[in-house]
């Protein structure tokens, strides 16, 4: 699993053998779900470790009639009941952490949510939507949903209409597709896999600037036409055999940012093993400060953790030769060793996604039938065992 999710599981256990122990035998019993026992946590966590025991013993003879609602419903009421105080504090507290998120969902489309003061995501709500229901009146013929979506996207971004929204898509397509042999999914960063004529709306939707000219949708602008350009399509070539990048349009880009972006689109996501944060930091494998040189084949994309954890005690990386070579930057392999000896490798995930390498499928495929067959007729040239 994740560092990220990891961390979670470890931090619950400690809670619940040590603060939460009623609770915690409930779970191990089976007669709640570890949700369920992660609410009750997560409720407590601010209130004096007697106080959590003294909750959790009260609490959890309940717990296996009440659902999740009632469960945090619950443990809030008696936290605040036994200190009222630290319950402020936490709410106060809180309102630090607010901040959006974006998740991909089915079907091409993806969730963008908000946590927000209380009042704050209420008001929010209210004034979509009695903006929606005020354009509906006017005969518009979208949902009261479709409007309130629309709306929250022009505000935001300052457009005209949701759809006119200046993009960058980058477009990952393979070689095959490239030569118009197949219609293999696209990849759209950030998102995952979408058809190829969904990404090819996205680049047809959108519209100029105000007070700019229309743009042909390429990537042959230079940087001091980025004002005027609506839309780009970037295009990411694929290897046929490995599905790994293997060159990056650079014609929009002088040579260091294309090398940067050859190492976004490579990597994807973090190369930590199990992480699957965005790429924030571009870094050596090998460090700079012992040789390590600037360039594709030593860069690995990472999140702001896992550089930072890269550099502590214990921890090594080293790029490990592969049938490529190490100076084959789009089949790099990255040996990380943690301070306990674990080794772990990270290679490049298929560029346009999990189980889209049919031909590196296909060949695992065929040598899994010939190991078959070689092993069928060694056990039938064996002798029999007799009677």
């Amino acid at each position: 699993m994740s560092p990220a999710a990891a961390a979670r599981q470890v931090t619950f256990a400690k809670e619940w053998s040590t603060d939460l122990p009623a609770v915690f035998n409930q779970l191990r019993a089976g007669r709640i779900s570890e949700w369920a026992a992660q609410v009750v946590a997560q409720e407590t966590r601010d209130v004096p470790r007697y106080v959590r025991r003294s909750i959790a013993a009260d609490l959890a003879p309940d717990l296996p009639g009440m659902s999740i609602r009632q469960v945090q419903a619950a443990a809030r009421q008696l936290s605040y009941a036994a200190d009222p105080a630290a319950v402020l504090g936490r709410a106060r507290t809180a309102r630090s952490d607010r901040r959006v998120g974006i998740r991909p969902a089915p079907d091409t489309m993806a969730v963008l949510s908000a946590v927000l003061p209380a009042e704050q995501g209420v008001a929010t709500w209210a004034n979509l939507d009695r903006h929606a229901r005020a354009l509906r009146a006017t005969g518009d013929p979208r949902s009261i949903a479709q409007l309130m979506a629309d709306t929250l996207v022009e505000r935001v971004t300052g457009q005209s209409t949701a759809s006119a929204i200046p993009v960058e898509i980058g477009l990952t397509i393979s070689a095959d597709s490239l030569l118009g042999h197949d219609r293999a999914p696209a990849d759209l960063r950030g998102y995952g896999p979408v058809p190829t004529d969904v990404a090819l709306d996205l680049a047809g939707q959108a519209a100029a600037p105000t007070g700019t000219p229309a743009a042909d949708n390429t990537a042959d602008a230079d940087d001091t036409d980025d004002a005027a350009v609506a839309v780009w399509v970037r295009r990411i070539v694929t290897d046929p055999i490995d599905d790994t990048v293997v060159h990056v349009d650079t014609k929009r880009r002088r040579f260091d940012g294309a090398l940067a972006r050859l190492i976004k689109h490579r990597d994807q996501v973090c190369r930590d093993p199990f992480c699957t944060a965005p790429v924030r930091h571009l870094d050596h494998v090998r460090p700079y400060r012992d040789g390590g040189p600037t360039s594709a084949a030593n860069g690995a994309g990472l999140c702001e953790r896992g550089n930072y954890v890269k550099d502590m005690p214990g921890w090594s990386r080293r790029v490990i030769s592969t049938s490529g070579g190490t100076g084959n930057a789009h089949r790099q392999v990255i040996e990380v060793t943690t301070p306990t000896g674990h080794r772990y490798t990270s290679t490049p995930p298929p560029a346009l996604g999990p189980g889209s390498n049919r031909l590196e499928q296909d060949r695992r495929r065929a040598i899994r039938r010939q190991d078959f067959l070689r092993r069928e007729r060694l056990i039938a040239s064996l002798p029999s065992a007799g009677p």
